[in-house]
């Protein structure tokens, strides 16, 4: 019935009556839109990640966690890298466009397919025991629609009609929020929680296709070999990246499902969950910016230049806080979340967290090696750093446990970024990167340097606040990107 009011309700309102152009046109409202998407999805999905740690433990939180680990490795697989190739090639030629979408969504359901079966495969040479291999099974369906969105998505950032993402994300998780509560509070077993994930995605699948083809691109579905042959090619190098680059960020946790108990799967995921919330700005910026930077850089000026190196400035001067107000507030928020039983994530959070700073900065260097087209040379850094992470998780884990695992993780995601920056400030492009990261990082360290003497007399929900008022007054008054922010705001 929602999907059915969905399409009337694109069919006969006027999609130019629902936003305004301003609001459809610039960068700042797009990255709302897909902030709020993305938020709204992994509140729903933390939400779920909660109930389970809380109420079923860390054994059933470990089993759930090995089931959402091979299922989002293999939804990676199976986009392929279409959706960054699709978001950049739109970016470059909008009105070209409609071919192009319809050709990228038959690609995806090959991609998809092939996926599936390699995921049984691999499913069933990992020697999971029967009740985690029914679960890994009844997965696999996830990938079809899963997929489909993905696509849809990169067809709408590339439109600038990411708006519609809202909708979709309402849509999917009013199915899937009323059955994780369900299964957490009445011990239902997972395989439920998994059909409604599946239910819920497809629903979600059928409602993005329809806002695709209502607003953004009609789906024609005549087919031409050589445009999709073509497409594939143009989308290797992007879907070998995410080969490379995905299993070596979720290669520990299927090891350590191998290696060690599934409690301490649960122990570890419980930081490795909250880490992934938080990487939902890195994920938008990238998202939103990959087609804006490669127009940047095939129509480079004075003026495109600073325009590029101010939404770094913003960028960076969100998400370091966001990481450093995390190591600092680790404890309280673990135990806030988790309940006690998890207090061994505490300090795994606070490695995790270390990585999410390397990390975020690795994406920004990645992001304009993509616009500019140097995406060979960005896979041949993803095959070296995750050869390096594997070796680490397979040389730390047996002797170290969920502590070599988060140990390899900041390794790796280092190597990667001196990697890229090598390779992008001596044949791309130099930015003022230094000067983009040091006046946040200062700042949040010294606001929390401060707060963290109130942490025995405060409630943790007040200085989390506490802390936001502080650095963003201070943001606004000692750095460019703040101030450029708040005048643009007032303006």
């Amino acid at each position: 019935m929602l999907l059915i009011r969905s399409a009337l309700l694109l069919r006969f309102i006027d999609v130019q009556d629902l936003v305004g152009n301003v609001m459809k046109k610039t960068l700042a409202a797009q990255g709302i839109f897909l902030t709020g998407e993305r938020l709204i999805s992994l509140v729903s999905q933390a939400s779920a990640v909660i109930l389970i740690s809380r109420f079923l433990g860390q054994e059933v939180f470990g089993e759930y966690a090995v089931v959402l680990t091979w299922t989002a490795l293999f939804q990676m697989i199976a986009n392929f890298g279409l959706s960054e190739c699709i978001s950049r090639e739109i970016g470059k030629d909008l009105e070209g466009s409609q071919r192009l979408v319809s050709h990228s969504l038959m690609l995806t359901i090959i991609i998809a397919a092939i996926s599936s079966g390699v995921m049984l495969l691999a499913a069933s040479l990992a020697q999971y025991p029967s009740r985690q291999m029914t679960l890994l099974q009844w997965a696999i369906l996830i990938l079809f629609p899963a997929s489909t969105i993905a696509t849809c998505r990169a067809v709408l950032i590339g439109h600038k009609r990411v708006e519609y993402m809202l909708l979709v994300a309402a849509a999917e998780n009013l199915l899937f929020v009323p059955a994780a509560i369900y299964c957490a509070l009445h011990g239902a077993d997972l395989l439920y929680l998994i059909g409604a994930i599946i239910a819920s995605k497809v629903t979600a699948a059928l409602l993005s296709l329809i806002i695709v083809h209502r607003v953004a691109s009609p789906i024609l579905w005549h087919f031409d070999r050589q445009l999709l042959s073509g497409l594939f090619f143009i989308t290797v190098p992007f879907g070998l990246n995410s080969l490379i680059v995905f299993p070596f960020v979720r290669f520990d946790i299927i090891l350590l499902s191998k290696m060690t108990t599934m409690a301490a799967v649960g122990v570890y995921s419980a930081a490795a969950k909250l880490m992934e919330v938080l990487l939902v700005v890195p994920i938008v910026f990238f998202a939103i910016m990959l087609p804006q930077v490669a127009r940047h850089m095939t129509h480079m000026t004075g003026e495109s230049l600073d325009r590029l190196q101010l939404s770094f400035e913003r960028y960076f001067m969100i998400v370091i806080p966001i990481g450093v107000g995390t190591i600092c507030f680790a404890q309280p928020a673990i135990l806030l979340l988790y309940g006690a039983a998890f207090v061994d994530s505490i300090l795994l959070l606070k490695i995790h967290m270390v990585a999410y700073l390397i990390l975020t900065t690795d994406v920004a260097f990645s992001l304009v090696l993509k616009a500019a087209g140097f995406q060979k040379n960005d896979l041949y850094v993803s095959i070296v750093t995750a050869a390096s992470n594997i070796l680490l998780n397979l040389f730390l884990i047996p002797p170290y446990g969920v502590i070599g695992a988060s140990i390899a993780l900041v390794s790796t995601v280092l190597v990667s970024a001196l990697l890229r920056f090598g390779f992008l400030s001596r044949y791309v492009v130099s930015l003022k990167w230094m000067s983009f990261i040091q006046g946040p990082l200062l700042l949040s360290v010294g606001v929390t340097t401060t707060i963290v003497l109130l942490n025995d007399l405060v409630p943790f929900p007040v200085l989390g606040i506490l802390y936001v008022v502080c650095y963003a007054g201070l943001a606004v008054a000692f750095l460019n990107a703040g101030r450029t922010l708040l005048k643009e705001g007032i303006g």
